[in-house]
């Protein structure tokens, strides 16, 4: 199931200073799409903006603030960046507010599951097929992977 798009349609329902303390949270790879991620960066600089403005009250002006800041950073060339924008003007927001704090720590748990996937490949790529230098590429994944779990909310311990 997407949930990037129903999150990005609440946050856009949100006072500009509430959209900036959620994605305080967020770290850009926390949204896994592209094309949303590059939204994401757009809404939040327009709220940073809003806010700077004394504006902190009122939602992202959307869609004309995030279009004319995707056009400045010529991201509005891109055709799926162009296809989220009018799913997210067209689109009726299905995502209750109260559910958004829910929703960032779901994408912080499937950044987790897309990294245990890559370091997991990794390792068996390198466990059947490599050198040293192979096995050693793929553990070099473990540090970020144990960051990302304790990010994700899970409590990692380390044997001693």
């Amino acid at each position: 199931m997407d949930i990037e798009t129903p999150f990005l349609r609440v946050l856009l329902t949100l006072p500009a200073r509430r959209v900036l303390g959620i994605l305080d949270g967020l770290e850009p790879h926390d949204v896994h799409r592209p094309q949303h991620r590059v939204i994401l960066t757009a809404v939040a600089r327009c709220a940073r903006k809003q806010v700077d403005d004394g504006d902190d009250h009122h939602p992202v002006s959307f869609p004309v603030a995030v279009q004319l800041d995707l056009s400045r950073t010529g991201d509005l060339d891109h055709p799926h960046v162009r296809e989220l924008l009018l799913d997210l003007a067209a689109g009726i927001n299905p995502v209750p507010e109260c559910w958004v704090v829910d929703i960032v720590a779901d994408l912080r748990r499937l950044r987790l599951r897309r990294a245990c996937v890559a370091a997991g490949e990794a390792l068996v790529q390198a466990g059947r097929h490599g050198g040293d230098s192979d096995l050693t590429g793929a553990l070099r994944h473990l540090p970020a992977l144990l960051a990302v779990a304790i990010r994700a909310g899970l409590t990692v311990e380390e044997d001693q």
